[in-house]
């Protein structure tokens, strides 16, 4: 997951956001220069271990879950990477919605397993975060 920090921004808050998507992740903090010559923050996390990952997932909720199911294919590279946004201001107001541009909270991620299956995996793993009994 990243997301930046503007200078306009309380950075706090805004990796804030970042640690209720990812309850015990380490936010990694680095600075880069923007197009308008500021200097932004952006913030990180990388979600490895199985828990954590089905952490985060169950946190979107059904209907970002359900939706993200049925728009794998647009949302998925060769690479077998899903990519997909986050409203970063919606968040700030304790509301999980995708985004479609603007500020958002960029999140990447990839299912282990052939590429030729990626796909299939990937809708698999999100249909078992719906499921209560899994």
């Amino acid at each position: 997951m990243r997301v930046f920090a503007y200078p306009t921004e309380d950075e706090v808050r805004v990796k804030s956001l970042l640690e209720r998507l990812a309850p015990g992740a380490k936010v990694a903090a680095s600075k880069a220069d923007s197009a308008h010559g500021v200097v932004i923050t952006v913030l990180e996390v990388r979600l490895e271990k199985k828990r954590a990952v089905e952490t985060f997932f169950r946190g979107l909720g059904p209907e970002i879950l359900g939706k993200l199911m049925g728009s794998v294919p647009e949302r998925m590279d060769a690479s077998g990477h899903l990519y997909f946004r986050l409203e970063k201001q919606e968040l700030v107001l304790g509301r999980v919605r995708l985004a479609v541009g603007g500020d958002t909270v960029a999140i990447e991620c990839s299912a282990h397993g052939p590429r030729a299956k990626a796909e299939e995996t990937m809708k698999s793993a999100l249909a078992g975060m719906l499921d209560p009994g899994d």
